[in-house]
């Protein structure tokens, strides 16, 4: 018997006409939830064979021994939502200009347009970097993993110890996309919890990264 699929925020036992498969995502009609459904953030167990042929977005550097690195790029999807957001932000500046032009003087209510495009501006230019020439890396070696996300080498780093005791799973982030919230991995080791990825990777690249680091743990 198949286990149904429920909301990620009530509950509810989700119908088959408002789930998305292929993103994993889903709209509850009772508490009118939208984004990963409870049953969707299962974490695949890899073959052999799957873990020589990542997604797109990843590259595969075989060290000495069992050591792995995962180089993951921005995938394309969160690129198209970061140039959406400029260009709303542009259609912004130029409404509000044309509205200074036809309203001369200065007011608050022209002032809070400005700090609204200010806070948005920066928003976006601060993540513009990652985009054109950032990535996250995944060094995994026996016993231990190091995760980065770097721009020009400069970023964060975190080191992870990787044992049997280690917990390695996929939870809905704070993080939305076209107001779905996101998934993301997140590692709980030796009392310290590491989330990342939901900004900028895909699906497949979250399944396939938080795979490999459970299989590092002992886990299948």
């Amino acid at each position: 018997m198949a286990i149904p699929l429920r909301c990620g925020r009530c509950g509810e036992v989700l119908r088959l006409e408002n789930i998305d498969s292929a993103q994993e995502t889903a709209k509850c009609r009772a508490c009118r939830y939208v984004g990963p459904y409870v049953g969707g953030q299962r974490i695949p167990r890899l073959t052999d064979n799957e873990l020589a042929h990542p997604p797109k977005g990843i590259h595969v550097q075989r060290g000495f021994g069992n050591e792995i690195t995962l180089v993951c790029r921005p995938h394309k999807k969160s690129v198209r939502y970061f140039v959406s957001a400029l260009g709303g932000l542009a259609v912004y500046g130029l409404v509000l200009i044309t509205s200074l032009r036809t309203s001369p003087g200065w007011n608050w209510t022209h002032a809070s347009f400005w700090l609204g495009a200010l806070i948005g501006m920066v928003g976006v230019a601060g993540g513009l970097p990652y985009f054109l020439v950032g990535k996250t890396v995944v060094a995994i070696a026996p016993g231990r993993a190091r995760i980065s996300t770097k721009v020009l080498g400069i970023g964060r780093v975190q080191d992870l110890v990787l044992d049997g005791d280690t917990r390695v799973a996929l939870e809905t982030s704070t993080y939305r996309e076209r107001n779905i919230p996101q998934l993301e991995i997140v590692v709980q080791s030796k009392g310290t919890t590491t989330a990342f990825g939901a900004k900028h990777l895909s699906l497949e690249a979250k399944k396939y990264v938080a795979a490999v680091l459970r299989r590092a743990t002992g886990g299948r």
